[in-house]
C-alpha cells in the first residue's frame, strides 16, 4: 500500500472515501514476501468490494486474466 500518486494502471486499487481509515493505493504489481520477524501493522479489513477489486487487479498483474 502506497499514498504516492502513480498512473492509472489495471494493477493497482486506488482506495476511495468508503475505505476509510484506510488511503491511498494498492499496488498489486509490487508484490513482497513477509517475513516472520518483519513489522507488520494490523489496522482492519477493507471492504468486500475493495477486496474484490484487489482480486481483480492480481489477476492482472499475474496475467491470469
Amino acid at each position: 500500500m502506497t499514498t504516492s500518486v502513480k498512473p492509472p494502471l489495471d494493477s493497482i486499487v486506488v482506495l476511495d472515501t468508503d475505505d476509510s481509515p484506510f488511503t491511498g493505493r494498492i499496488m498489486c504489481d509490487d508484490i513482497e514476501t513477509l517475513y516472520d520477524d518483519d513489522p507488520v501493522r494490523h489496522g482492519g479489513a477493507l471492504r468486500p468490494a475493495t477486496i474484490m477489486r484487489i482480486d481483480r487487479a492480481l489477476r492482472v498483474a499475474f496475467a491470469l486474466r
